[in-house]
Order: structure tokens, then sequence, then C-alpha cells
């Protein structure tokens, strides 16, 4: 096995571990991809436990860089994603920029759900969910989210920097 994938399958098991400790009813699986390439999937992240999510931080030193590739919200008891424009691109920022605080400030994981990371009014925090509420009721040719139950999917990749929005 080359240290690459060595270190890519750490990564990717070190992370499913740290989704669990947080909600062991989330579903966590690691998938192949092709050309030998590998995702983690985790979904039925509850509104309760978003927040609490953390990552490793990327550092100089490891070798592989763990991006956030894709990011859905479902409503509760509903099994295709909500198509909201723009918000996957948002939110792979958002924990990128997490990503980067947190090596700047020499910490080992991040938590880029926090309130505060979305949305800030007038110093205010307010939830993920809060900021998801938000969003949806800014677009008004989709279904807003306030007063619905959500939970989340994220796609987590080691492989394929190309995929980060720039």
């Amino acid at each position: 096995m080359s240290k690459d994938l060595t270190s890519r399958d750490w990564l990717l098991n070190s992370t499913k571990s740290l989704i669990l400790s947080v909600d062991t009813n989330i579903s966590v699986e690691i998938l192949d991809k092709p050309n030998n390439g590998k995702v983690l999937i985790a979904s039925g992240i509850k509104e309760s436990s978003i927040d609490k999510l953390k990552f490793i931080v990327n550092t100089d030193q490891n070798n592989n860089y763990l991006y956030l590739e894709d990011f859905q919200v479902y409503l509760q008891g509903h099994f295709t994603p909500l198509v909201v424009p723009g918000l996957t691109d948002v939110v792979i920022n958002a924990f990128r920029n997490s990503d980067i605080k947190a090596f700047i400030n020499n910490e080992k994981v991040h938590y880029p759900f926090v309130a505060g990371n979305m949305m800030k009014v007038n110093n205010k925090t307010y939830s993920f969910s809060t900021f998801i509420d938000a969003y949806t009721g800014l677009l008004s040719n989709i279904f807003g989210t306030y007063g619905s139950v959500k939970e989340y999917s994220i796609t987590l990749n080691p492989d394929m920097p190309e995929q980060v929005v720039n």
C-alpha cells in the first residue's frame, strides 16, 4: 500500500470516528470512486448535531487534504435534497475558511458549522440551521425551510482538489 493511500485511509477513518463521536445515528460511509479514489459521505446529520461536527485541520505535514465536496439539505422525511442555488458553494467556502483559521491558530481540529461561522448580525451569532432558514428565505423560487426540521448530508474528499470552489 502506498504512503499516500495509507494517509488517506487514516484521514477518512479518523474523520468517520470524529463524526460518530458526535452522534452514532449519523450514517457514515467510506466509498470507493473511479481511478482509485475514495470519499466519505455522512448523512442523516440532525440540526442538533451539525454544529458539533469537528474535522482534522489540514496542515503542511498532511499527505492528504480533506475537501468538502458536496453539501445537501433534506427536509425530515424526504428522500431528495432541496435544490438551493449557491448554497453548496457558500458552505464549501465556510468549511475552507474554518480550516484556514484553525491552521493559523495552530489548532488540531476545526468546527466549520458552529454558530457565527455562517451568520453574524450586529455581533449576534446564529446557529447553522438558522443560517439555512435565512438563506432559503431569501430565494423566492424555492421552498423555505423556516419551521421545518432539517437533516444534512456532507461529502468529504481527500483526493480531488480541483473540485474545491475557487
